[in-house]
């Protein structure tokens, strides 16, 4: 009979498998909200936005910025998902000239120049 049942209290300092699985899945409050925001867009079938890039550039060069650490110019490349790291130079002209070389090698007749003249484009 149902109304008979007699259910027993957890013991002192004991937390039922309930509250064990609460407190092992609690996170901050930030990161709730955030997954909670995800999941609605998901189920609205919207993706999150990508966040922008800067719109001040360091450089007027293709693959060459400015670094931070000591000033100099230093040439990077990308390669289909990795990117390459050509080098670190004191005049940014040098490393536009790097860039070119590495493009030129790397990605052929689909490889855009910062001075087509010089490779004879």
């Amino acid at each position: 009979n149902p109304e008979n049942k007699v259910v027993k209290a957890p013991a002192k300092g004991r937390a039922t498998s309930s509250t064990t699985k609460l407190n092992s899945t609690a996170k901050s409050p930030a990161a709730s909200i955030q997954q909670v925001a995800a999941a609605a867009s998901a189920v609205n079938g919207n993706k999150p936005k990508p966040q922008k890039r800067s719109r001040n550039q360091s450089s007027k060069f293709r693959g060459v910025s400015k670094c931070s650490k000591d000033g100099r110019w230093q040439a990077r490349i990308r390669v289909g998902a990795t990117v390459k790291y050509l080098g670190r130079f004191k005049v940014e002209e040098d490393a536009a000239r790097c860039y070119d070389e590495a493009a030129q090698r790397l990605h052929g007749k689909r490889a855009q120049f910062n001075f087509p003249e010089l490779l004879g484009k």
